[in-house]
């Protein structure tokens, strides 16, 4: 910028030394002189020296009266503006071209006869308004006549719009890298300071090559003052054959030359390196057509080639990146048209880039998101920033496609919005795996809203957090939510104190706790309850163990029943063993006393002590077989053959069983005429009635009667088993059925081993029926119910006739096998098939 400034005071100060110089018949225009003619301009005649130079420059020159109306103009000037030489005579310059700045301008130099320069200035030809904005460099001369009045200005304009609007692409070149990252954002403003001051050097040589005059840019350029060059060749300061050559040519043929980015080394100054430049030799010729001098004009375009080739470089390596990205990547312009789009961003649509390119970005996208995505636009413009943002494209198979948008508006250099840079991030399938994943959580909320058990999600880094809680966990705890959520003193409070180590080491470590395990809750309420709890440890990426997530269940009734059956468990075991031990110890006995004794027994002590083997022996068998039945009916394996009986003949016999084995009780039948048989198995429907009787007759006193009654609907029969007894409590209705249940308090060998009413159970319910008990309470007796289904075809007749039996006869002689693997019990069979 400081160079340019040098140059305008030196264009400014030259354009003072300018006067006017009488017009000639063949010229009708003042020819502008130099104020000194240093440097030889003395051998050959001004007049005509200008004349060729105004002619073949490429500047614009226009001369204007003191009215500002055309004199005269250069073609140059002509062609710029659209018009004629003759059209342009005579003609106001701002009839043709108005403007106010110039018409300022021209006054005030008219007025003060000082000149004035102007850079960069816009303008639009109104005869040409297809060129658009022209950019020019101008400066206005008054000439003077020899009282020093201003006669005439003269304007000297340089179109620079190629130079202005180079730079203005080179600035949205610059814009569109400027994501390319921080070295090509050095290199736009390294390649701005470049441009910006580049100059044209201008040079005067005579026929010789001799040096008449330098500009100032010259100067600069080449390092030396214009004295050192004046009287100089200009090849002995630069030699260069084929340069000298191309001189040579123009100085023989009057043909000018032009040359861009020719390469030049300066000898001078190697250094330097090889410079470039785009400058023409311009004939100056007499007016006999003989070449008397040369103009040389120059601008240094080294700086531009240079940044052309790094620009070229960068571009390829921009290229290159965004080809290569993996990300879609598109420009749009104003309009929000694609100009630019990567290979990945057509790949994405389906679609070549072609397809793409010319169409607005927004028709990629739903219609349901296209306006949503220009809001956000409109937005990211007034603010100036980038948006992130979700949309769906659309492929060109018509299938849905989600992605993430990254758009950054742009702006050129008057700060107008020129369209947006979108980076386009495919994430269907994250979008996917966030449904199924919102679908398993949407499943999982529904199950743990709805779920009897507490759900829980506990987060242990980077600190202790409840993720989680299902309504449950209220429910369970008496405690709200609310309360859950907010308080860790709470939730402490929850685990009973002497639980709270296994808590403890559940969070030091979750990977330890692989099975259900089981603390004590302390509920809202005060009460105490047990909850079962399955942890299952949750880990991250690196398989680090981040939080916990489980159920709790309320397990306090099953624990009460466990704690029921250990302590029944308990008690089974001394009852069975008493149960075993007192009949094998009766049985030890009466077996020693026959064998130990010295003196033979008699027949009655014989007969007494087998009668004690044989009561207890019973003893013994009845328990196993109650133990049998009762695992058989626990493992679904008990099995009967029901068939058409009657109830008297089972209840006689049963009321037989119950004398039997020690009964006192009178058994009272009060069974109706008309009770239809029953479709039952008669040997267990007996076992339950003498299991009833003999229950009966325990809790009875012994002259108290038991008394037996039914009743029937015409489907099943009800049978009732009514004693006098000390009654049941109804706290203990509940475990009436139950194995191995006690009601009343007592020794073993009156309660037995509580198996008696829980095989009645079994057996009813085999048939199909029910059994239930009845109690007004301690002390007021009790009534055993249950039902047996109605026999049906022509084995119903009530009380039936059963078929006679038929006798055995002595004279048979029949063979019996008989298999034991016990060598005693094979003598017992022998024995009593010998009776």
């Amino acid at each position: 910028m400081a160079a340019r400034r040098n140059e305008r005071k030196h264009r400014t100060r030259q354009a003072k030394e300018l006067q006017a110089l009488p017009p000639q018949e063949s010229q009708p225009f003042p020819i502008v002189g130099m104020g000194d003619s240093a440097g030889g301009l003395e051998s050959f005649d001004a007049r005509r020296y200008f004349q060729t130079l105004v002619e073949q420059t490429d500047a614009s020159l226009a001369y204007f009266d003191t009215d500002f109306n055309f004199v005269w103009a250069n073609a140059a000037y002509a062609r710029a503006t659209g018009y004629s030489v003759g059209q342009l005579v005579g003609k106001n310059n701002f009839d043709l071209f108005p403007t106010e700045e110039g018409k300022a301008v021209f006054q005030r130099v008219m007025d003060s006869g000082e000149p004035a320069a102007l850079h960069d200035r816009p303008f639009v030809f109104p005869n040409q308004p297809q060129q658009g904005v022209t950019y020019w460099d101008w400066t206005l001369i008054p000439t003077k006549d020899g009282a020093g009045h201003v006669v005439g200005l003269l304007l000297h304009c340089v179109d620079i719009t190629e130079r202005k609007r180079a730079e203005d692409e080179r600035e949205r070149l610059l814009g569109q890298l400027q994501t390319a990252g921080a070295a090509i954002r050095r290199e736009r403003d390294l390649l701005k300071i470049t441009m910006d001051n580049t100059r044209t050097c201008l040079v005067f040589l005579d026929r010789d090559f001799n040096f008449l005059r330098v500009n100032k840019a010259y100067e600069e350029t080449c390092g030396r003052s214009e004295a050192e060059f004046i009287g100089h060749n200009h090849f002995e300061f630069y030699p260069h054959a084929d340069n000298q050559a191309i001189f040579e040519r123009v100085r023989d043929t009057g043909e000018p030359a032009e040359f861009r980015a020719k390469p030049f080394d300066f000898p001078d100054d190697p250094g330097r390196g090889t410079t470039y430049w785009d400058w023409t030799l311009t004939p100056i010729k007499s007016a006999l057509g003989q070449v008397e001098a040369l103009v040389f004009s120059l601008m240094d375009v080294t700086d531009r080639i240079r940044w052309e080739t790094v620009l070229a470089e960068s571009e390829e390596k921009y290229r290159r990146i965004v080809e290569t990205a993996t990300e879609g990547i598109w420009l749009t312009d104003a309009e929000g048209k694609v100009f630019f789009c990567n290979s990945k961003l057509a790949e994405m649509l389906g679609r070549t880039q072609e397809e793409v390119l010319g169409r607005h970005a927004l028709a990629f996208l739903y219609p349901e998101d296209r306006v949503a995505a220009a809001a956000r636009l409109e937005q990211r413009i007034a603010t100036r920033s980038m948006q992130h943002f979700e949309a769906r494209m659309r492929r060109r198979d018509g299938s849905e496609q989600f992605v993430l948008l990254s758009i950054t508006p742009l702006f050129d250099e008057r700060g107008a919005y020129s369209g947006s840079l979108s980076m386009v991030t495919d994430i269907t399938e994250r979008k996917q795996a966030e449904e199924v994943l919102r679908e398993s959580e949407e499943r999982f909320r529904l199950l743990a809203e709805r779920s009897p058990d507490a759900v829980y999600r506990l987060r242990l880094v980077p600190r202790q957090e409840i993720e989680y809680l299902s309504p449950a966990c209220a429910t369970l705890s008496g405690y709200s939510l609310e309360e859950l959520y907010e308080s860790d003193g709470t939730r402490w409070e929850l685990i009973h104190p002497e639980d709270r180590p296994i808590i403890e080491a559940l969070i030091h470590d979750p990977s330890h706790f692989t099975k259900p395990f089981t603390v004590r809750w302390l509920r809202k309420d005060g009460s105490v309850i047990w909850v079962e709890i399955v942890a299952t440890p949750i880990y991250d990426e690196d398989r680090e163990v981040v939080g916990i997530q489980g159920t709790a269940r309320d397990v306090t009734e099953r624990k009460q029943a466990e704690e029921r059956l250990e302590r029944l468990h308990t008690d089974f075991l001394g009852i069975v063993s008493h149960e075993l031990r007192t009949p094998l110890t009766a049985i030890k006995g009466a077996a020693s006393i026959g064998l130990e004794r010295k003196m033979p027994l008699d027949s009655y002590e014989t007969q007494e002590l087998f009668g004690i083997v044989n009561e207890q022996a019973g003893q013994l068998a009845g328990l196993v077989n109650n133990l049998l039945d009762m695992s058989r009916i626990e493992a679904g394996r008990f099995s009967i053959a029901p068939a058409p009986m009657n109830l008297g003949d089972a209840l006689a016999e049963a009321d037989s069983l119950f004398l039997r084995t020690g009964g006192r009780n009178q058994v009272i039948s009060r069974l109706p005429e008309d009770l239809p048989r029953v479709q039952a198995d008669r040997v267990r429907i007996v076992q339950v009635l003498t299991n009833l009787l003999t229950n009966a007759g325990k809790f009875s006193p012994t002259s108290a009667p038991i008394t037996v009654s039914a009743d029937h609907d015409g489907l099943q029969v009800t049978v009732h088993i009514t004693d006098q007894g000390r009654g049941i409590p109804k706290e203990k209705m509940g475990d009436l059925f139950k194995r191995f249940s006690q009601v009343h308090e007592g020794s073993s060998q009156d309660l037995g081993a509580g198996l008696g009413l829980a095989i009645c159970k079994g057996i009813v319910e085999s048939h199909g029926g029910r059994i239930w008990a009845e109690s007004a309470g301690e002390g007021q007796g009790s009534t055993f119910s249950f039902t047996l289904p109605v026999a049906t075809g022509s084995g119903a007749t009530a009380f039936a006739v059963a078929p006679p039996r038929r006798a055995s006869r002595r004279d048979d002689t029949r063979r019996i096998l008989a298999l034991d693997d016990d060598p005693h019990m094979l003598r017992y069979l022998h024995l009593c098939l010998a009776e």
